[in-house]
């Protein structure tokens, strides 16, 4: 329990849970670690079936996906193999550029404040690359109704995918089932 801080999760739990109506635990089997990981998933990052209107309904839930941005570095770790494929995705993996102080307009001093504070990033602004290249995860969680020549069902308990882009890094039937 301490070594996943899982005080921290469930307080943050509570805490998205009170303001915003909802929040999301994961406790996936973490093979690098070789152990069980309890984590707060933010809700902002987590796309339900629209079907699914209470928390009551989530298991007849059609499709789930998490959204993750993480190191390609950890990516390659994790998915040995395709991982190696993943490209850093510059939206995450740069920063806007500040612009010079005479063109921003106002005053010296509020230009100079607010080019301490990062830029969001847009297309098509200069850019700078971060130290650190991110890619993002897409993880899909789907109830997969595909039959096999011979009648039996091929994802049972559902369906596992995580991609990055447009490489398929996972394409498994749900572990956790």
């Amino acid at each position: 329990w301490d070594r996943n801080h899982t005080e921290a999760a469930l307080y943050r739990l509570c805490q998205f849970g009170m303001s915003v109506g909802t929040g999301f635990l994961s406790c996936p089997y973490d093979p690098v670690l070789d152990d069980i990981v309890i984590e707060f998933v933010d809700p902002r990052r987590v796309y339900l079936d629209p079907g699914v209107s209470s928390a009551a309904e989530l298991d007849q839930a059609q499709h789930v996906r998490v959204d993750t941005i993480v190191p390609v570095s950890e990516v390659r770790l994790r998915f040995p193999g395709r991982g190696q494929f993943v490209k850093a995705e510059d939206r995450y993996s740069t920063y806007a550029t500040p612009k010079p102080l005479r063109s921003r307009g106002g005053s010296v001093v509020s230009a100079a404040l607010s080019g301490l504070f990062p830029k969001t990033y847009r297309f098509g602004q200069s850019t700078k690359t971060r130290p650190i290249p991110n890619a993002r995860l897409k993880e899909y969680w789907l109830k997969d109704t595909q039959l096999g020549a011979d009648g039996v069902s091929l994802f049972p308990g559902g369906r596992h995918i995580i991609r990055a882009g447009s490489i398929i890094l996972v394409d498994a039937v749900n572990p956790y089932w």
